[in-house]
């Protein structure tokens, strides 16, 4: 018996980057693509990827309160900031419509580069009632982040084996750094994973675009 669909209704603001593939993918790839937080069927859709038929007639479209129960997440943890201050999964209720993550690491260029781009949009985040957190993956190198941070306006925090282990499979996504995934105020993974430096006018125009995050999952 099929199971029960339901268009997933997972954000507008979704631009996906898909991994290896230079031309259109298989079903099977997109469908792999999709389980493990690289795109979302909506987006695979609109790519040309895959049709609303083929998953409708297979059962793969899920619930969206599904969706966001098996995403990857960052909640119940305590951990320190690159200052040594506290910092809990209440990070993430700062942005009123929800809070841009960005994985990286100290040794990367990419990941340096960023969080500087980032951080000179941090204002256009903060204008539409986004924040930004970093999260710095090679956490023994706190001192190092210190020194990179030291000008970001966004906090950035350490991840440690308390964060690991809330994350689950998300922790092999952390394989490409930088890397950025949407959340709400939960600690819900919950978009698209976008890997190495982004776009930043596609950023602040999704920024203006979109509705609240924080209403998914609830």
């Amino acid at each position: 018996m099929k199971r029960s669909l339901s268009v997933i209704l997972l954000i507008g603001i979704v631009s996906t980057v898909f991994v290896g593939c230079q031309s259109k993918p298989t079903t099977q790839e997109t469908l792999q693509a999709v389980s493990e937080g690289k795109l979302t069927y909506n987006d695979a859709i609109e790519k040309g990827y895959i049709t609303k038929e083929y998953l409708e007639e297979n059962g793969y479209m899920q619930e969206a309160g599904d969706k966001i129960a098996s995403a990857p997440k960052l909640n119940n943890f305590t951990t320190t900031d690159i200052n040594g201050e506290e910092v809990t999964q209440e990070v993430f209720k700062n942005g009123e419509n929800g809070v841009y993550v960005i994985f990286w690491n100290t040794s990367n260029e990419d990941s340096i580069t960023e969080i500087n781009e980032l951080n000179k949009i941090y204002e256009k985040a903060v204008e539409n009632e986004f924040e930004i957190v970093g999260v710095v993956v090679d956490s023994d190198k706190a001192e190092s982040a210190k020194e990179i941070a030291k000008n970001i306006k966004f906090k950035n925090i350490l991840l440690n084996d308390e964060m690991k282990e809330t994350l689950g499979k998300g922790l092999e996504m952390l394989e490409n750094l930088p890397i950025a995934v949407y959340s709400n105020s939960n600690g819900d993974l919950i978009t698209a994973w976008y890997i190495g430096v982004t776009d930043k006018e596609k950023v602040i125009k999704s920024w203006e675009k979109s509705s609240s995050l924080n209403e998914i999952g609830k």
